[in-house]
């Protein structure tokens, strides 16, 4: 998706929401996390939480194209 061809507007209320998204997901670890440690599980029960941080990464990059591309707007 090409970044240029969107309002400012738009990119802002996406930054937002991806910014949120990823709070979310920031949370939802840090819980998952401690559940698992006050039950003490076993390493394997930890799997799905050491995957969780590949999750963002398309998410990041995606914000930071964004972020991007709005500094790029506010030179101009």
């Amino acid at each position: 998706m090409d970044l240029s061809k969107e309002s400012t507007e738009k990119l802002g209320k996406d930054q937002a929401k991806f910014q949120n998204v990823l709070i979310a997901f920031v949370v939802v670890g840090l819980i998952l996390a401690g559940v698992l440690i006050m039950l003490k599980a076993k390493f394997i029960h930890f799997v799905p939480l050491l995957v969780l941080p590949a999750t963002f990464l398309p998410l990041v990059a995606k914000l930071k194209a964004i972020k991007t591309e709005l500094k790029s707007r506010a030179k101009v």
